[in-house]
């Protein structure tokens, strides 16, 4: 004989042995019928048994079952046929848990606990409890009218041990042992002392009960049961629940504790009822913690993991726009040297040509800006200068250098008393050129641009700086969105040149950082719009210094001159 059939055969001659032990002290208890108890372990101890091993050890429980059950009745026949019932119970219940659980692993996530104890555990104890009662029935061992007080003794009996026998074993045999330090042992015995200590208080020494509630007393071990879930996961609620069920076990059958009645089967009834309902929400509660931890284990793994990642793109970007200027700027001041030195002596189009050159590299220069804006202030690394700056100065520098021939008409009103803040200069004229050069791009030459501004009255002085165009307007669904990075409407995406989509999106975070507001508004495409800038004014007194424009590189604007904060470095 091979090892493989030997190591089966030793199997199965364990699994009836243990079986057989646990069967006969079972029937020990069976007050209703003698083969019928309330308290079933073998059930629990088949379940879990066919769950690790498989179907192998199906012999293994059919001999354990029909020795118990022979050596109680002495019939042959009726034992074969209730033994092939507790083999059906175990085979069905692990193939139903395998099926619409986790198998070995059902008690892992609360959803598949319920999934067990309903799909699993109640029909195949059902088909036990079934079998059961027709072969006591057939073979004249039961009278029809104790079928239904039988058949639900049989039902609980064994439903209970796979709510309490079977957790006890997978948690203990499926999963690995605990690594606990010094403390959590010490914890846990001193744990495990107070649950004896409640057990022995509220089952056996019993409490006087209150009014005539009797049975509601056993639910004071609840909190006993949910701090074993809480504190030490599925194997404190699985082993607390066998343990708090022998003790109650033992104040009923010793005529104590709530569940004690004069009639020994309703007792054992009663308390297997109050320590399934017990014992499924501990378990329930263990699986919902264990999943929180490891929910919060894999998001502390990925939040780890992605700021290694935003880490290695600020990096990557930073290098990549070292590099990526490099080149760019020897081109521009190249460009921008031919046109001053000989531009009067070049062909127009060569001139023409320089200009494209230098606009495209300004371009460029502009999107490798946003792009480093942008990671800047999604990880707040965004630095301030802050100064008293002229406020009207400044939208006279934006204007200037966002100009071209071939631009709309821009009108300013500039009416605002209190027009000094504290701000950083380049940031707020980056703003400024942002929505300019936006208004532009979206306005023909011959519709208009105002630029206004005002005083915003209430406890502190504000500065309202608005810039209305008359060109394309927004898509209303689009209005919402406007100020999303890299979010562009229709329109704009089949413009030239229509950038990364960034601008408004760096704009918003710039005055929010300086302590103002942007909006947008707008009536509807081909109605125009306006963007609506509020920052916070220094009083008329104080004093304000406007930064002087920076000189243009090429002797003509174009429409793609950036900003004094984009300037090539």
């Amino acid at each position: 004989m091979s090892r493989g059939l030997l190591g089966a055969a030793a199997l199965n001659v364990a699994i009836a042995a243990g079986y057989f032990v646990a069967g006969k002290l079972g029937l020990k208890l069976a007050f209703v019928n003698a083969s019928a108890s309330a308290v079933w372990p073998p059930t629990g101890l088949a379940l879990v048994a066919t769950l690790l091993l498989g179907s192998r050890i199906a012999p293994g429980i059919l001999c354990g079952a029909f020795l118990v059950n022979w050596s109680t009745t002495g019939g042959v026949g009726s034992s074969a046929m209730i033994a092939c019932g507790n083999t059906l119970e175990a085979l069905s219940g692990a193939w139903l848990a395998n099926r619409f659980a986790a198998g070995a692993r059902s008690l892992v996530r609360a959803q598949d606990v319920i999934r067990f104890i309903f799909f699993a555990a109640v029909p195949s104890t059902a088909i036990s409890a079934t079998c059961g009662v027709a072969t006591l029935l057939l073979a004249r061992l039961a009278q029809p009218q104790d079928a239904g007080i039988i058949w639900m003794t049989w039902w609980l009996g064994d439903f209970v041990s796979n709510l309490t026998i079977a957790p006890l074993l997978l948690v203990w045999l499926g999963e690995p042992l605990p690594r606990w330090v010094r403390r959590q042992w010490i914890s846990g015995a001193l744990y495990l002392v107070l649950v004896l200590a409640g057990g022995w208080i509220i089952f056996i020494q019993g409490i006087t009960p209150v009014a005539h509630h009797r049975s509601a007393v056993g639910y004071l071990a609840l909190p006993l049961l949910l701090w074993g879930a809480l504190q030490f996961r599925r194997k404190g609620a699985a082993t607390v629940a066998a343990i708090l069920s022998a003790v109650a076990l033992y104040g009923t059958l010793s005529g104590s504790g709530p569940f004690a009645t004069d009639d020994s089967n309703r007792s054992l009834l009663l308390l297997q009822g109050f320590m399934g309902v017990t014992t499924i929400t501990a378990v329930v509660v263990a699986s919902l913690t264990c999943e929180r931890e490891e929910l919060l284990e894999r998001e502390q793994a990925a939040r780890a993991t992605a700021e290694a990642l935003s880490r290695s793109k600020d990096q990557f970007l930073a290098v990549l726009s070292h590099e990526l200027r490099t080149p760019l700027t020897p081109v521009l001041l190249l460009s921008d040297l031919l046109l001053r030195e000989h531009g009067k002596n070049l062909p127009a189009e060569v001139c023409d040509d320089l200009r494209a050159i230098a606009r495209n590299v300004k371009l460029e220069v502009r999107l490798i800006d946003d792009l480093l804006d942008v990671t800047r202030i999604e990880r707040g690394k965004l630095v301030l200068a802050p100064e008293d700056a002229d406020v009207h100065a400044l939208i006279r520098n934006a204007v200037q250098i966002s100009a071209t021939d071939r631009s709309a008409e821009v009108r300013l009103e500039l009416n605002a008393s209190r027009h000094h803040v504290r701000c950083d200069a380049a940031r707020i004229t980056q703003v400024f050129w942002n929505l300019l050069t936006n208004a532009r791009k979206f306005t023909d030459p011959d519709g208009r641009i105002d630029v206004w501004s005002c005083d915003v009255e209430g406890d502190a002085p504000r500065i309202r700086v608005g810039v209305t165009d008359s060109g394309a307007g927004i898509e209303p669904e689009l209005l919402p969105k406007i100020f999303l990075p890299f979010e562009q409407g229709p329109s704009a995406r089949t413009r030239p040149n229509s950038g990364l989509g960034l601008g408004l999106a760096i704009s918003k975070s710039l005055i929010e950082a300086h302590g103002g507001t942007l909006v947008a508004q707008s009536e509807g495409p081909g109605r125009g719009a306006t963007f609506l800038v509020e920052l916070p004014a220094l009083p008329l007194s104080a004093p304000a210094r406007a930064p002087m424009p920076e000189p243009e590189l090429q002797s003509k604007p174009d429409t793609q001159t950036a900003p004094p904060a984009a300037s090539i470095s």
